[in-house]
């Protein structure tokens, strides 16, 4: 960003941060050494500015290295450092907020993005309050910069389904839905070029029905080709191109090119279950915008939304246009009309009027509908009189019988007008018929789309399962890297590799804790007669190793029979005591006590541990999945564990709740059914 020419006490520069300088005394006192230990241990950048001028650092924590990449003495040393790492979307708005924070003196919390030393873009929540002495002179400004990036890339996410599913339903029109599609992702991802191509199976043919390209007219509908589309098509994979990964595809025959060459190009299959429907893409013809792995990310999470968008999309538009045609065939028809006098008595009625009531001229011509029995119990009466006390016309819908006994749906529009001086009523009717059998028909469709979403839960087990085998194969050449050429790598090469196998392992913990997760609806088992009790024990066996090195201790309790799924009921015992024994006091062997009692038709599991414990106003989140109450690096784990438990329990339709306090211990409280009364049942005696 420029530099702002407005200056900021003594002409500090109001846009970068100006380094070093001469600390405050409050600094340099003897609590100084301390302070930055202390800070140092924690997971966050700390750092101090002037309280004279807020964009002057004093000093920053060894943090940012692993956050951003740079070195603290580089932050310290060059005056334009923090402006050149902030997003360039980003700066003016944070430059901004700062210097109204300077000038107010108020705490202020910013939320924007950086590009790291190695070109990631990371997002960082940056706090900063003003710390006075005792009589409230203001001593220096204290920061703290998180990073929030997986949080702002699951809000990313959440957001992108949440409006790709508010689009089906607010576009009128495909064309409306895949300009939509276009706009939302454009937020987050630089698509100029974009476009949807689209798979007809049964004919063998695929189309383009949104094309936005800055070189190549859309291509006209035909069989499929030999290109990139093709290509994904057939894989079925997402595929992030470059020039020369398209170089090697054409060299092994797989590809041919077809249309303006791009520098890259980013394709992911649209599938709706196992059924390919389509490739989304987007590629780019600019030297210096370049897709990331993120984007390529984002792309293909959205391309089952977009996929099932637009299969919901394509079934309401064709029940719109059955509802249309329908509306068409009715207003092919001469509308039924019926006028009266102001006595209630009929003076004219046509054709259609008496088709449609499926009475005869004489019949209604010689009525008075004040004495009408289908007109007051219908409600046609009420209507009529309250159109010509207000003058107003008043539309009903009417269900009754025809004169044949058809049953039969009629829209009634009752219109006051004045002939001779006179009121009358003219009354329009029309079969509807057919469009409230459609009601129905949608209805019915709704609960479709209803058991449609229910298999979007699917969705995390079919990725889960499909990222597995890369995965192996990525731990599998690490630690043949590491056995064959450990010796040949220099120390930061051997950190490197490390952080790779390290990264993985929790990649694989994590895909395995999303398995689990999506396993507890969609793998379930029969309900049976399952002894707690001998399934604790298996449990306990099972977490021998654990126990043996944390020199835990875990008591078992006469636990009873339960109806149940027996592998899930392993689970949610194996997660709660393994939770008891992971999160212990250091120092203090761990101890785990389940116990359990009977409640009337329940059964009532406590796990009880005298671990570190926490505060209970974090109780809602614990059972969240991906929750944590404290970093990787203090302990393991995916945050999952808990998750998967309270879905077990929900299926066995139980409650979990848990009550705690730090530094003493929590107790996990599980209200099970001892008879289960949905799915298969087994006898429990």
């Amino acid at each position: 960003m420029p530099e702002t020419t407005q200056p900021i006490d003594g002409g500090r520069s109001a846009n970068g941060r100006k380094k070093g300088g001469k600390e405050p005394k409050s600094i340099e006192s003897t609590m100084e050494v301390r302070y930055r230990a202390l800070v140092e241990q924690v997971p966050a950048v700390i750092y101090t500015d002037s309280a004279e001028n807020i964009f002057e650092t004093l000093y920053i924590s060894p943090q940012l290295k692993s956050l951003t990449g740079y070195d603290p003495e580089e932050w310290l040393t060059d005056i334009n450092l923090w402006n050149r790492i902030i997003f360039p979307e980003d700066q003016e708005r944070v430059i901004e907020e700062y210097t109204r924070t300077y000038t107010a003196m108020v705490p202020s919390v910013s939320e924007y993005r950086i590009t790291t030393r190695d070109g990631r873009i990371i997002w960082v929540s940056d706090e900063t309050r003003l710390v006075r002495d005792r009589k409230g002179k203001p001593l220096f400004w204290q920061g703290v910069m998180v990073d929030i990036t997986a949080r702002k890339r699951a809000e990313q996410i959440q957001g992108i389904t949440y409006r790709i599913s508010h689009a089906v339903i607010s576009t009128t029109s495909l064309e409306e839905l895949y300009t939509s599609i276009h706009s939302i992702l454009g937020e987050l991802i630089p698509i100029q070029n974009f476009y949807i191509a689209l798979y007809d199976a049964a004919d063998d043919l695929i189309s383009f029905p949104y094309y936005i390209d800055q070189y190549d007219e859309p291509p006209t509908p035909g069989k499929p080709e030999h290109g990139l589309t093709e290509y994904v098509m057939r894989t079925k994979k997402p595929l992030w191109a470059s020039q020369k990964v398209f170089t090697q595809l054409e060299e092994q025959g797989e590809v041919e090119i077809i249309g303006t060459d791009s520098i890259e190009w980013v394709g992911v299959p649209l599938m709706v279950g196992e059924r390919l429907t389509g490739v989304m893409v987007t590629q780019n013809y600019t030297e210096g915008v370049a897709y990331a792995q993120e984007h390529v990310d984002l792309m293909e999470f959205a391309s089952t939304q977009v996929a099932m968008a637009i299969e919901r999309k394509r079934d309401q538009q064709r029940i719109a246009d059955a509802l249309e045609y329908n509306k068409t065939l009715i207003n092919s028809s001469s509308l039924g009309i019926g006028t009266y006098d102001t006595s209630g008595e009929c003076i004219l009625a046509n054709e259609s009027f008496l088709k449609i009531l499926g009475t005869t001229r004489d019949q209604v011509l010689g009525e008075n509908y004040n004495q009408s029995k289908i007109w007051k119990k219908s409600g046609m009466l009420d209507a009529a009189r309250e159109a010509l006390a207000s003058g107003n016309e008043t539309r009903k819908e009417i269900h009754t019988k025809s004169a044949g006994g058809k049953e039969i749906w009629l829209d009634c529009r009752f219109t006051p007008f004045t002939s001779h001086s006179e009121p009358h009523l003219l009354l329009s009717v029309d079969d509807i018929t057919i469009s409230k059998r459609a009601e129905v028909d949608l209805k019915i469709y709704a609960a479709r789309l209803e058991q449609s979403n229910r298999d979007l839960q699917e969705f995390a087990y079919i990725a889960s399962h499909d990222l597995q085998e890369p995965l192996r194969k990525v731990l599998a050449f690490g630690d043949r890297l590491a056995s064959k050429y450990g010796d040949l790598l220099d120390e930061t090469g051997r950190d490197y590799l490390k952080r790779m196998r390290d990264a993985s392992q929790r990649m694989q913990t994590l895909i395995n804790d999303l398995l689990s997760f999506s396993r507890v609806t969609t793998r379930a088992q029969p309900f049976d007669v399952v002894d707690l009790n001998s399934l604790a024990q298996e449990v306990v066996s099972d977490l021998e190793y654990q126990i043996d090195r944390t020199h835990g201790y875990v008591v078992i309790e006469n636990l009873p029979v339960i109806e149940a799924d027996p592998t899930q009921m392993h689970q949610l015992l194996q997660n709660l005591i393994t939770n008891g024994l992971k999160f212990h006091q250091e120092d203090t062997p761990p101890t785990v006590l389940v116990t359990a009692q009977i409640l009337d038709s329940k059964c009532q599991i406590q796990v009880k541990d005298n671990g570190i414990g926490f505060e209970e106003q974090y109780l809602d989140r614990i059972f969240k999945p991906f929750q944590r109450l404290h970093s990787r690096q203090e302990y393991e784990g995916s945050g999952m564990g808990l998750a998967i438990c309270r879905r077990i329990v929900e299926r066995h339709s139980g409650e979990i709740t848990a009550s705690s306090k730090p530094g003493v211990g929590s107790t996990f409280t599980v209200t099970l059914p001892i008879f289960q009364t949905i799915g298969e049942r087994a006898y429990v005696q």
